[in-house]
């Protein structure tokens, strides 16, 4: 007798299906697999940097309380080193020192970059590319760019290190009133986001993260980290332009009552920890300089120097002023942060430190001190915590230089991951209503 197949000789119709199943599952797998192959390959890949240790420039202020405000850190540049003082400037982008020039002789420190055996002109068509700038203060710089080695101290776990690193910056040789009353500052770092500065500098050669911090303490002193913080519960607002720090104010708050302004006039709001003082929209400037006279229920008399002032012995008795912006972040202004204290007259109390300026709103040194703010040029935010200066900060070796993917990104992963279930449960429905 002849044997048939199983399956052929086999009148149960579960058996049959069974193995349809069995056969088809594979089918199954193998598109399931595909989609989700598909899925992996539209992520967004991440790398992540890691940096060997933390560069850390301490900052120093004037004990004179007319220039509280200004802060600087000592540099060294060349072989042998230089020591130079240079103002920390997130309002900038150039980084530059002074040098030797027939204008300018009386010049107490100066970067003599012939002495330097490290150091060479940056040459434009066979001859030395040449800068001129202007500063908001009406001051402006000239010289020629230069090459040389920066060095710079770096801290792990409580161990100090020197390094160097060979950086492009400006050599002036002509200086229009800039730092004319500052004789202990011989150049500006600027740490803007554009090309040219320190920041994006040792970031592109991966010897610093894209992401910066600075605490500047209100008694004059502080640091400059190239480097993220952990410990720190920041709140952060994005950045909206490309060459400068510049975030979107959207409210001021004084004693629960927001200020009757139209957001729009001083929507865009500056961060410069070189600027001695802060600057207000004149229409804004009018309403917090009332708003803060209601406050403290007296009215305000012209001191010395323009300056609104209040015989006021107490700086508390002033309110917090709290600047809110977009996505949420607050940064709270203590009455430190914006007053100052009257040495000049002989009447004591405090004067508004506010400037009021013509379609301007900058936040400077006053408003940010006392406070950790970093910068973070990668995801393109700054972010900001209140902070002591003297205390140590836990600060990461490692940045993801990617970092989340942006929002179109993830809707479009969440676009993929919808088409990716209903693809699943119509071929499930397929299959179920073809076998059963």
């Amino acid at each position: 007798m002849r044997r048939e197949p199983i399956l052929a000789a086999s009148r149960n119709p579960w058996i049959l299906k069974h193995d349809a199943l069995g056969t088809r599952m594979k089918v199954l797998i193998i598109l399931m697999t595909l989609i989700s192959g598909g899925m992996a390959a539209g992520s967004r890949p991440h790398k992540e940097e890691k940096f060997s240790d933390v560069i850390k420039f301490p900052l120093f202020g004037s004990e004179d309380l007319s220039l509280k405000g200004l802060f600087f850190t000592k540099i060294r540049l060349g072989s042998p080193p230089q020591e130079l003082n240079v103002l920390v400037d997130t309002g900038s982008d150039l980084f530059w020192v002074n040098c030797p020039s027939y204008e300018e002789k009386n010049l107490s420190k100066l970067y003599k970059w012939e002495e330097s055996v490290t150091s060479s002109p940056v040459n434009c068509s066979k001859e030395p590319c040449s800068f001129d700038m202007n500063y908001n203060d009406r001051g402006s710089i000239s010289g020629f760019y230069v090459r040389d080695v920066l060095h710079y101290d770096t801290f792990l776990r409580n161990s100090f290190s020197n390094m160097s690193t060979s950086v492009k910056f400006g050599c002036s040789t002509r200086r229009n009133a800039v730092l004319n009353d500052h004789p202990e500052v011989e150049g500006i770092m600027g740490l803007g986001p554009r090309k040219m500065s320190l920041i994006s500098q040792l970031s592109s050669l991966t010897v610093a993260p894209p992401v910066f911090t600075h605490c500047l303490a209100s008694r004059g002193d502080g640091f400059l980290l190239l480097g993220q913080v952990l410990d720190a519960d920041f709140t952060y607002t994005p950045i909206i332009s490309k060459y400068r720090y510049e975030v979107a104010l959207e409210s001021i708050t004084i004693n629960g009552d927001q200020l009757p302004v139209d957001p729009r006039v001083f929507s865009v709001t500056r961060l410069d920890s070189a600027a001695k003082r802060s600057l207000l929209e004149a229409e804004t400037y009018d309403l917090l300089l009332k708003a803060v006279s209601v406050s403290v229920n007296q009215s305000w008399y012209l001191g010395p120097r323009g300056l609104p002032c209040y015989q006021v012995s107490a700086s508390e008795t002033f309110p917090d002023v709290h600047f809110d912006f977009h996505g949420g972040a607050s940064l709270t202004l203590k009455p430190a942060n914006y007053l100052i204290q009257n040495i000049y007259d002989g009447k004591g109390g405090w004067c508004f430190g506010f400037l009021s300026k013509k379609n301007a709103t900058i936040l400077g040194a006053p408003a940010l001190s006392d406070k950790l703010v970093v910068y973070d040029l990668n995801l393109g935010r700054i972010g900001w915590a209140d902070r002591d200066c003297s205390k140590p900060v836990n600060v990461t070796l490692t940045y993801d230089v990617l970092g989340p993917e942006p929002a179109a990104s993830c809707a479009r992963h969440m676009g993929t991951t919808s088409a990716f279930i209903a693809t699943a449960a119509m071929v499930f429905i397929v299959f179920h209503s073809f076998l059963f």
